[in-house]
């Protein structure tokens, strides 16, 4: 997952993206931006996301999940809006089921929008 950095605040998420073409965004930010300015910002983060995956991987294929149980862990919630993006791309992918344990939000608005989003 790469966020899609605000233009000159680039640690502000106006979204994220993750592998699988899972792409989400904040719609109160992206108004914010010209729409050429989103777009670039947009292009980068595809492209280090897919650096990362040949980095990280090499020419190994994605771990399969489908039929899987799998666990999100993510070092700490500021908005919530990576670990969606997260699992939404999880979610296509079919696993069995998942769970996502965290330290929690520093943002009290974003742990009620996760609750539900877990199997466990």
């Amino acid at each position: 997952m790469r966020k899609i950095g605000f233009p000159g605040h680039e640690e502000l998420a106006m979204g994220v993206v993750a592998s699988g073409g899972v792409v989400l965004v904040s719609p109160a930010l992206v108004e914010r931006v010209p729409e050429e300015e989103f777009h670039w910002a947009l292009d980068r983060a595809v492209r280090e996301l897919r650096e990362r995956e040949r980095l990280y991987r090499g020419d190994r294929p994605p771990s399969e999940v489908a039929g899987r149980t799998v666990v999100l862990v993510d070092d700490g919630l500021a908005t919530g809006v990576t670990m969606r993006a997260a699992v939404e791309a999880l979610r296509r992918q079919g696993p069995r089921e998942f769970s996502m344990p965290s330290r929690a939000s520093r943002i009290p608005s974003a742990r009620p929008g996760l609750m539900p989003m877990g199997d466990t």
